[in-house]
């Protein structure tokens, strides 16, 4: 029995540090980020416009998986992933809870669907006037801000009026008046559908430093949209995502369902960027893996936006020999990614 005893003490000696090692790497939180290859999500399982026929090829988002503050185990293994890339966020981002980073997504998602119903039936309005979408603009929702105890803006909130310039008189003009918010200014938002005026602070204003204007909030266009309404209807899903990068290829899809003419050409099309309504394709984060992810899923065409081009080539180089199944196109504008799917 004392032998048994003395023995099970040597394996509790051994093993016990063991354990709290195991405990400390896989608990002990970082300030780092990673970025790592995703999937792609086929569109026409997201929206669908009454009356549309089935493509023979499918339009699809790209997406990339993201983990904040990850553990010092999740360091070392995603530093073995050539594709993986850690970085340390900003020290304003790192004081958000995983709920508001959520929330943050989840605006930027639903304010890239309002404009790529936008952009997509306004392009398909041009060759046939029957094709119309009611929207209005509502204002500029608040997406992103720099937490501080005298920051008045919250994260949702619809900046409809600033110094009597309000959300009727158009999206250039409040975006115009936004440069003019310096404290002392007067901005009406709407928080939880109630109207709050606010006599801005020192923490909620623009600011210059060395003659550069900066800001504590980041916002996007925000639209009143009738997708029921439109000729014709347009249903919206979920693809389970979340943030502004899918823009490009949800306009793509949508315009593909709004005509009779099948503009994927029976390719499996992947792309990735911003939209506005104006159709112009923006920059996006992630681009290397989410051209990993797209060849993986046997792409036949990257759409790339412009200013993404330089590290995106970079890593469709890095493919090898079979990346030539892949043809990889920079795009600036929703007519740009057309004429590249046409002469793909």
């Amino acid at each position: 029995m004392k032998y048994l005893l003395n023995k099970n003490k040597i394996l509790f000696i051994i093993w016990i540090p063991i354990f709290i090692f195991i405990l400390v790497i896989t608990l002990y939180k970082t300030d780092y980020s990673v970025i790592t290859t995703g999937d792609i999500t086929d569109l026409e399982t997201v929206f669908s416009v009454e009356g549309a026929e089935d493509s023979e090829g499918s339009m699809n988002s790209v997406f990339v998986y993201s983990t904040d503050k990850i553990s010092l185990f999740q360091k070392w293994a995603t530093s073995l992933d050539d594709n993986a890339y850690q970085y340390i966020p900003s020290s304003s981002y790192l004081e958000f809870t995983s709920a508001e980073v959520y929330k943050m997504g989840v605006i930027q998602k639903n304010q890239s669907i309002e404009a790529s119903a936008i952009a997509a039936y306004n392009k398909a309005s041009n060759a046939d006037s029957a094709i119309s979408l009611p929207y209005t603009f509502k204002g500029l929702i608040v997406s992103y801000l720099i937490k501080s105890d005298g920051m008045q803006f919250e994260l949702g909130d619809i900046i409809t009026s600033i110094n009597g310039v309000t959300a009727s008189d158009g999206v250039e003009a409040l975006k115009a008046s936004y440069l003019t918010m310096l404290e002392g200014s007067e901005v009406i938002v709407l928080r939880d559908n109630s109207e709050i005026t606010l006599t801005l602070n020192s923490d909620s204003s623009l600011y210059y430093k060395d003659d550069t204007l900066y800001t504590h909030i980041n916002y996007y266009e925000k639209y009143n949209v009738s997708y029921s309404s439109a000729t014709p209807s347009l249903s919206v899903g979920s693809s389970g995502t979340t943030g502004p990068s899918a823009g490009l290829m949800q306009t793509l899809s949508i315009y593909n369902m709004l005509t009779d003419y099948d503009y994927t050409y029976g390719l499996t099309v992947v792309g990735t960027g911003t939209i506005d309504t104006s159709g112009n394709v923006g920059e996006i984060g992630g681009i290397e893996q989410k051209v990993v992810a797209a060849f993986k899923n046997n792409a036949d065409i990257f759409l790339c936006p412009a200013d993404n081009y330089e590290d995106g080539y970079a890593q469709y180089q890095k493919l090898g020999s079979k990346r030539d199944r892949m043809t990889f196109v920079k795009v600036s504008t929703l007519d740009e990614a057309l004429e590249a799917l046409a002469n793909a």
